[in-house]
């Protein structure tokens, strides 16, 4: 039996890996104070109560977060059934029922990531029976040089590439015109872009990020193989709509390099910032209401206000004391904690930095 005052104030969980096509993750156990190589473990979902969708995998369960209370682990999924508009605020369970309507992650790519683009919302609702498709926003953490380029990602086709000159380079497999056809930014810490559903995109090499995106794991690829080598079975490329269907959800939109910065590139704007602390939101509503993500650099102390709807704690970097009612939590890199709605105003004592992930403002 669960206490629900233990339900009031920060939930610390476990982090939750799932399994991806592409290699990477060394990044992410470091965070965690761990050495390892890089594997097909390159995802930690945070907070998650979305099930990570992997052809082939469909008996393991993963992606999943844990919490452990009373001794016990417990899935987040579970409480949220249980107490949902306890946990998640009146508000948005009258919205939203007992979905998140969000899915945090840590990703960290070794190898760049297959061509691959999502349903929009009307899309995902006509082809899969979802409320929601995968708009997402990636957030920069950290780079580095690992094939010999400086980090970089794809964003959109580019001026010139029309609808039938790329699927027929999807036809005949011809990986390097594909790349090509997309917009190639280079990327550094700090920096944030928004990529609406249907916009064909890839993750380069040697990007660390924070995605906050739709709750779903659609994804559809345009490459037949990853470029390490792995080979994909035809439904982890359509997902069972074949392989004319999916282009349906494909945005062959075309775009020149600035009209894809001014589109997808988003700009922090600082909302508070004292010798104590700097408050900045990285995603917020003049972009899109699916979601929120902001940033708070505590240098001394700092305090977060209370929410009718939960939030997302994850810190990034360094060490401190978290408080909340009459409970203290340690609070360090790596670290995650649910935020249930309604929950009192957090002191974050020390010099942390952490990203809040917050669900859709209507």
């Amino acid at each position: 039996m669960i206490d629900k005052k233990s339900l009031t104030t920060p939930i610390e969980l476990m982090p939750a890996r799932a399994y991806r096509t592409f290699l990477g993750g060394s990044l992410i156990d470091k965070m965690h104070g761990k050495n390892c190589e890089d594997n097909h473990f390159p995802e930690e979902w945070i907070s998650s109560c979305t099930q990570a969708i992997n052809i082939g995998r469909e008996d393991i369960i993963e992606g999943l977060s844990y919490a452990v209370m009373g001794g016990k682990k417990v899935l987040l999924a579970s409480l949220v059934q249980r107490y949902p508009k306890f946990l998640l605020g009146e508000k948005h369970y009258n919205r939203y029922g007992t979905s998140l309507a969000m899915l945090a992650k840590i990703i960290d790519s070794k190898e760049r990531l297959a061509i691959q683009f999502h349903p929009n919302n009307e899309q995902a609702k006509k082809l899969f029976n979802s409320p929601f498709g995968k708009t997402e926003c990636w957030h920069i953490l950290s780079v580095r040089n690992t094939e010999g380029d400086n980090p970089h990602i794809y964003l959109g086709l580019k001026k010139g590439v029309t609808k039938e000159v790329f699927i027929n380079y999807f036809n005949v497999q011809d990986v390097d015109r594909m790349i090509s056809s997309l917009n190639k930014v280079y990327v550094s810490p700090g920096e944030t872009y928004f990529i609406e559903g249907g916009i064909p995109h890839a993750i380069g090499s040697g990007c660390m990020l924070a995605e906050l995106q739709e709750p779903t794991d659609f994804t559809l690829r345009t490459e037949r193989q990853t470029p390490s080598g792995l080979k994909f079975k035809d439904e982890t490329i359509h997902l069972g709509l074949g392989f004319d269907k999916m282009f349906d959800c494909f945005n062959f939109e075309t775009f020149t390099y600035d009209e894809i910065l001014k589109r997808c590139q988003i700009p922090s704007k600082v909302i508070d910032e004292n010798d104590d602390y700097k408050h900045e939101i990285l995603i917020g509503d003049d972009t899109t209401s699916r979601f929120a993500m902001e940033a708070v650099s505590v240098h001394s102390k700092a305090f977060l206000p209370a929410h009718e709807s939960f939030y997302v704690i994850k810190c990034l970097n360094g060490t401190g004391v978290m408080k909340c009612k009459d409970k203290k939590y340690t609070i360090e890199r790596g670290k995650e904690f649910f935020v249930p709605a309604n929950s009192e105003s957090i002191e974050i004592d020390g010099n942390v930095k952490i990203l809040m992930f917050l669900p859709p403002t209507q």
